[in-house]
């Protein structure tokens, strides 16, 4: 459905994408992953023509993107609502602005409302919604003339973890439909839960691609390399195992949660300089 070939976006000197190739296909969920500033907002920008590449070209279905972009429902980073208008009068605006017939936006209003639970809030200010509803009226917006890609980038920034399961379940639902998704988070536990397959970004370039049961088999161990003078003994219940490196050690666990627990307890030690740790491929440094 959506093709991306050689894509990359340079700022003078600055390659703030380096050049990508990936295509996204109707019901698929694709994840794209990384730390603040690593690429993915521009990506999603260039697919939607908000920047222009400095090489590569984009197709839907076949067809140069220029041509295909009123398919495409979008919800930037820097959410943009109107939070004094109720959500039926905002979702109208919106509707109208994409010259939407009115009898349809009024009848897929409802739709929406009734599968976000927020029917008996159409009529209320978004301001006087909660962040995990007024995320639910961005992505309402996005869906109201039933696009075949929706690209959403960070949707999960501020919500609870009840609020980020719940916006899970309605794009898993959306994707049955046979919508393809693109979806951008910092957040690994979000989108690994939710995609099918991953792109892992940083500083611009591809450290990973593929369908996430492939990723995941290909490393299922969490390693955290630890720079300090101290021995944890505390921790020798939780990682599978251990090996020295001068003033470093490497801890090997065999779940996400063993491996976040053993973290609070290293940033927790004030002789702890620096953690360095590697899941499915991605390694960040993180200065306690």
């Amino acid at each position: 459905m959506l093709n991306l070939t050689n894509l990359s976006k340079r700022y003078g000197k600055k390659q703030a994408l380096h050049p990508l190739s990936l295509s996204v296909h109707p019901h698929q969920i694709l994840g794209v992953f990384g730390p603040n500033g690593c690429g993915k907002s521009t990506l999603f920008r260039l697919i939607m023509g908000i920047l222009e590449p400095t090489t590569g070209s984009i197709s839907f279905k076949g067809v140069p993107v220029e041509h295909s972009r009123i398919n495409f429902g979008y919800m930037p980073e820097q959410r943009a609502m109107l939070i004094d208008l109720t959500i039926r009068n905002h979702a109208l605006y919106i509707g109208q602005l994409k010259s939407t017939e009115v009898p349809v936006l009024h009848r897929r209003i409802e739709e929406l409302a009734k599968r976000f639970q927020l029917s008996e809030a159409l009529d209320r200010p978004i301001r006087h919604l909660s962040k995990g509803n007024q995320q639910k009226v961005q992505l309402m917006m996005a869906l109201l003339d039933e696009p075949q890609l929706l690209i959403l980038d960070e949707p999960f920034n501020g919500l609870d973890v009840s609020a980020r399961e719940e916006l899970s379940d309605s794009l898993r639902e959306i994707a049955q439909r046979g919508t393809a998704i693109l979806i951008s988070s910092h957040l690994l536990d979000a989108v690994s839960g939710l995609c099918d397959s991953i792109l892992v970004l940083k500083e611009g370039r591809v450290q990973r691609q593929g369908h996430l049961s492939a990723l995941r088999s290909d490393q299922s161990r969490i390693r955290i390399t630890v720079n300090a003078d101290s021995n944890w003994k505390d921790l020798s219940s939780t990682y599978l195992s251990v090996y020295p490196q001068g003033h470093s050690m490497t801890f090997e666990f065999d779940s996400i949660l063993k491996a976040r627990q053993a973290l609070r307890y290293f940033q927790s030690d004030r002789s702890v300089q620096s953690l360095h740790y590697d899941v499915m491929g991605l390694r960040t440094l993180i200065d306690p």
